[in-house]
């Protein structure tokens, strides 16, 4: 007789479950930059957890390398970087609690040259 006890698998317990995708959390709150355990930059203060929040953020995908960066978008300064599994589609996500804005803009590396063309004059933008 069969025990479902016994260990025995018959399979009528598989499911597919889909993991969920892989994310990079910052944690951003009263002017500063939570960063996590993981990251290898220090600061000013003693517990070496906190930075000061900057007047823009961008945030850098290398998804070949399968890492995010987060930077300060005015110095260019790296805050913090961390592994992401990009072995799947990697789509961003925000959240905002008590306020916030956001915009997103393309980085000016990836776009592409424009010929404008005035009368007889080119020029490139």
């Amino acid at each position: 007789r069969y025990d479902p006890d016994s260990g025995h698998d018959s399979g009528a317990e598989d499911t597919t479950v889909e993991a969920p995708p892989p994310y990079a959390f910052l944690t951003i709150g009263m002017g500063k930059i939570l960063l996590s355990h993981g990251s290898a930059l220090t600061s000013r203060d003693p517990n070496g957890c906190t930075v000061p929040l900057p007047p823009r953020i961008g945030i850098c995908l290398d998804y070949e390398q399968g890492k995010v960066s987060f930077y300060d978008a005015v110095s260019f300064r790296e805050l913090w970087e961390c592994g992401v599994d990009c072995s799947g589609p990697v789509c961003p996500a925000f959240c905002f609690i008590g306020g916030g804005a956001l915009h997103l803009q393309e980085l000016v590396a990836n776009k592409q040259e424009r010929k404008v063309t005035i009368g007889n004059f080119a020029k490139l933008d």
